[in-house]
C-alpha cells in the first residue's frame, strides 16, 4: 500500500473515530492533541538541529494500521475496530514521540556546550538567540550549567547580565553564576576585570535583585573578603538606590550573624 493512499484511510479512520466518540460521549480526541516537545522556541536559530525533529514528525501508517482501517470500513462492528485504530495510532505516537525526545536531547546538550565554548572566547558582536530563548524557560538554569558560565569571558558574562537583569530570572542568575564569577575573579587577580565590575553596575539597575542575588548572598557565606568588601561596597556606594530596598537590606543584614572580612 503506498503513502498516498495510507494517508487518506489514516484520514477517513479519524472522521470515524470523531463520530464513534460523539455517540458513546467519551472523547478521546485530547489524545491527539498533545504537542510534541517544542524546541523551536529554544534553538530556533540551529537549523540542524530543526531538520533533525522534522525527520521525527513523519505519521506514515503501518500495514497493521492499514489493515485495521480496512477493517473497520466493511466490518460490522466498525465502531469497535475504530477504537483499535485509535488505540495503534496513539500508541505509534507515543513511540514517535518519545524517539524524538530522545534525539532532541542530544541535540539540545550538544548545542549548548557548543554554546560554551562560543561564551569562553567572545569579545564582543551579536550574541546567539538561544541565550536570549533561556530567559524565558523554566529549566533555564540546567541548560546554562550545560554552558559552564564559569568559564565565559568576561565580555560574555556583561553581555549575559544585560539579557538577564531586565527579566524575572534576574536574581537567581546574580546569586548562581555572576556572584560566583565576580569572587571568583577578585580571588586569583585581586582586583575585578572591568567587564565583571559593569555586569555588577548593571546588576544594581534591579536593586532588590542586587541586593538579594549578590549583596545578602555574600554576607550570608561568612567568607566574604576585604577586596570583596571594598569593590563591591564602591559600586553600592557611586549609586542612588531608593530606601526601601536598602532599608530592607540593613534589616536583614542585622540581623545575620557578625563574622567579619577576610583577607
Amino acid at each position: 500500500m503506498n503513502g498516498c493512499k495510507s494517508r487518506k484511510i489514516l484520514k477517513e479512520a479519524y472522521a470515524q473515530q470523531k463520530a464513534v466518540e460523539d455517540e458513546e460521549n467519551a472523547p478521546m480526541s485530547a489524545l491527539f492533541k498533545q504537542p510534541l516537545y517544542e524546541l523551536e522556541d529554544v534553538i530556533d536559530d540551529v537549523d540542524e538541529i530543526q531538520s533533525q525533529l522534522d525527520y521525527h514528525e513523519d505519521m506514515a501508517c503501518s500495514e497493521k494500521e492499514a489493515k485495521l482501517l480496512l477493517d473497520a470500513f466493511f466490518h460490522k462492528d466498525g465502531a469497535s475496530i475504530a477504537k483499535r485504530v485509535c488505540n495503534a495510532i496513539t500508541s505509534s505516537l507515543e513511540e514517535k514521540h518519545s524517539a524524538a525526545t530522545g534525539a532532541a536531547f542530544v541535540s539540545i546538550t550538544d548545542y549548548y556546550r557548543k554554546l560554551g565554548e562560543f561564551m569562553s572566547l567572545y569579545t564582543n558582536g551579536k550574541m546567539p538567540k538561544a541565550l536570549n530563548h533561556l530567559t524565558r524557560l523554566e529549566n533555564w538554569e540546567s541548560l546554562l550549567k550545560l554552558t559552564r558560565p564559569e568559564s565565559w569571558s568576561p565580555n560574555a558574562m556583561y553581555k549575559a547580565t544585560n539579557m538577564f537583569a531586565s527579566s524575572t530570572k534576574a536574581e537567581r542568575f546574580y546569586e548562581l553564576f555572576l556572584l560566583p564569577r565576580v569572587r571568583e575573579d577578585i580571588r586569583i587577580h585581586k582586583k575585578l576585570h572591568f567587564c565583571l565590575y559593569q555586569s555588577l553596575k548593571k546588576a544594581l539597575f534591579k536593586p532588590k535583585g542586587f541586593y538579594c542575588g549578590i549583596l545578602l548572598p555574600l554576607c550570608k557565606s561568612g567568607t566574604c573578603t576585604i577586596p570583596e568588601a571594598v569593590i563591591i561596597g564602591s559600586i553600592i556606594h557611586k549609586f542612588s538606590i531608593p530606601e526601601k530596598f536598602s532599608s530592607a537590606a540593613l534589616v536583614c543584614l542585622a540581623e545575620m550573624e557578625f563574622l567579619g572580612t577576610r583577607r
